[in-house]
């Protein structure tokens, strides 16, 4: 799947369903780094969201580097949920949207 940002386009994975826990790596890795926790999440009951955060695997990679600001970082996260349909069930993605 894909969501727009900011700008940018995050890919990311959703695997299950049931209560969203989004799994987010770090440099240099990409979402792929989650690949053996995800069966077992989504066999527990959760709808695993896995994205190759901004700037890594097959998401988009701005040449600015204020484009990789946490605020538009988090952001992006709030995009996937919201087009996965997870973040109106989610309190603290609807804070980080007022806070924009």
């Amino acid at each position: 799947m894909r969501s727009v940002a900011n700008g940018a386009g995050t890919e990311f994975d959703v695997t299950g369903s049931g209560s969203p826990v989004v799994l987010l790596h770090g440099f240099p890795d990409s979402g792929r780094l989650w690949r053996r926790q995800v069966p077992a999440l989504a066999e527990a009951g959760f709808q695993v969201i896995v994205p190759d955060l901004r700037g890594y695997g097959r998401s988009d990679k701005p040449a600015e580097v204020e484009a990789y600001r946490m605020p538009l970082l988090a952001m992006d996260v709030v995009g996937i949920l919201d087009t996965v349909g997870a973040a109106a069930k989610n309190g603290h993605a609807a804070k980080l949207r007022r806070k924009k």
